[in-house]
């Protein structure tokens, strides 16, 4: 893989659902669990959310890149805090 063009404008201006407490979760194939605020098709804030299939992670596990859309990761599950 040469090169991922990130869209940071999404990522930056809030349009990217932020989804804190997220774990790597499996199906059949990797995705994404934790709870969603600001999804455009799944409103509600904290909203307890499994994503379609992971395609790509940040390094910095700051966002993640899977089958529907772009989200910002937040905490990550098991730290405490709230879901930023």
């Amino acid at each position: 893989m040469n090169s991922i063009e990130v869209p940071r404008h999404a990522l930056a201006s809030g349009e990217a659902p932020i989804l804190g407490r997220w774990r790597l979760a499996h199906r059949l194939v990797p995705c994404l669990s934790g709870v969603s605020t600001g999804h455009p098709k799944l409103p509600g804030e904290n909203r307890p959310i499994g994503t379609s299939d992971v395609w790509l992670m940040s390094e910095e596990r700051c966002w993640a890149r899977t089958l529907s859309r772009w989200y910002r990761l937040g905490r990550p599950a098991g730290q405490s805090g709230d879901h930023l």
